[in-house]
């Protein structure tokens, strides 16, 4: 298996910069399909390593900057966060099999959010999470 998984990574370090990425994605993904759900998981994770992150900002401050849009909204208009819940849907209707994988989570932060909206005044920190979770995917 270790020479699979080092084609594996070394094909995908090369997808950047490449004029048809998606037709290296798709190999790599028919590849991935190839092994067990446990060598799938330690493929993705190797693959992780390999990942260029480009973003102007870093994890922990797009994190930051999502709770502060959550505080925001959950003190101003509740029209504000319908527009989030809206947007959240659209972007799951648009990008359907980019999103399969959290579709679930997804319903269930916006059905959360929507459940707490009329009975909670925007202090509760689990709603915060919530709203913070969906600003930050969006």
């Amino acid at each position: 298996m270790w020479p699979e998984r080092a084609s594996l990574a070394i094909q995908y370090r090369l997808v950047f910069g490449l004029a048809n990425q998606e037709d290296l994605l798709e190999g790599l993904q028919r590849q991935l399909e190839t092994f067990s759900t446990d060598e799938q998981e330690r493929v993705l994770k190797r693959l992780a390593s390999y990942m260029l992150n480009l973003s102007p900002i870093g994890h922990e401050e797009a994190l930051r900057h999502a709770e502060e849009e959550a505080d925001d909204l959950l003190v101003g208009p509740l029209e504000r966060i319908e527009k989030l819940l809206r947007d959240v849907e659209r972007l799951r209707a648009e990008r359907t099999a980019d999103v399969a994988p959290a579709n679930i989570a997804l319903e269930g932060l916006i059905a959360y959010v929507r459940g707490s909206l009329p009975s909670n005044t925007g202090r509760s920190n689990v709603l915060r999470s919530a709203v913070a979770a969906l600003a930050f995917r969006v």
